[in-house]
């Protein structure tokens, strides 16, 4: 994994999550915290509790959704790394 500060840089870079809920925000982080270990985004730790006869909405979605949205702001932001170093060689 990198250093904590690649992972600070990420969280001040993204689109954070729009929510003032700490629990959400911490999925979100800990979702950059595991792209920035290598996890595959397949990987997501929050299962899926959906239900068939509501509208689907649950928490447990919720914190899926979070969880990817960190993931994927860490992806871009290694990809856009990676690109930048690219370029300068």
């Amino acid at each position: 994994m990198r250093d904590p500060d690649t992972a600070a840089a990420i969280w001040d870079a993204a689109d954070r999550p729009d929510t003032r809920n700490r629990a959400f925000q911490s999925a979100f982080r800990r979702g950059i915290r595991d792209r920035l270990a290598g996890t595959p985004r397949r990987r997501n730790p929050y299962a899926d509790h959906g239900t068939f006869y509501h509208n689907g909405v649950t928490f447990s979605r919720a914190f899926r959704r979070y969880w990817t949205d960190g993931w994927k702001a860490a992806d871009q932001y290694l990809q856009r790394e990676s690109r930048d170093a690219s370029a300068l060689r």
